[in-house]
């Protein structure tokens, strides 16, 4: 009767590790709606902030000028590496719910690399350019400094979480 009760609760375990790090892996992803970039002057001020979601897919800003003509000032372009770190931590979640040690422990590592990622994604940051050359705004964010949003920091910490909870599991077998 007691063997029973203990491995019920090792599965019960078990299960809790990858519903903790399936919440780990969308709260990491979910950090794409807030400030991720940030470009910054030489004082410190900040000069433009953009999300995780305006990384990955471009921003286009729209303004009406002042003879009243819409006007649209492309900052940021489509951002490969910045699809890729958001992307990593849920499909490395995803990999450690199979049965398969090797792929879960994959599915960790993944995790592990999103989050390393996640720490890198001012550097992903493409500039939008007009026949291959910057155009005058991103110009003045190219001479900027890049440093991490919010969104970026805690979206590699929960990543990096995510990542050793699923780890933990999978070496020791629960």
């Amino acid at each position: 009767i007691n063997m029973a009760k203990s491995k019920k609760k090792k599965s019960n375990l078990g299960l809790i590790f990858k519903v903790v790090t399936l919440v780990f892996a969308v709260a990491a992803f979910c950090m794409a709606f807030l400030t991720c970039v940030k470009f910054v002057t030489d004082k410190g001020d900040v000069a433009n902030t953009f999300t995780g979601f305006q990384e990955m897919f471009g921003y286009t800003k729209k303004s009406t000028s002042i003879i009243g003509a819409e006007v649209s000032t492309k900052y940021l372009a489509f951002g490969f590496m910045a699809v890729v770190t958001f992307v990593l931590p849920v499909v490395g979640a995803v990999l450690t719910l199979l049965k398969n040690k090797i792929v879960r422990l994959v599915g960790a590592a993944l995790m592990i690399v999103g989050a390393v990622l996640m720490f890198l994604l001012p550097q992903f940051a493409v500039l939008a350019t007009v026949d291959g050359e910057l155009t005058v705004v991103t110009m003045v964010l190219d001479n900027l400094n890049r440093s991490l949003g919010l969104g970026a920091i805690l979206g590699g910490v929960f990543a990096a979480l995510g990542g050793l909870v699923s780890g933990y599991a999978v070496l020791t077998n629960k």
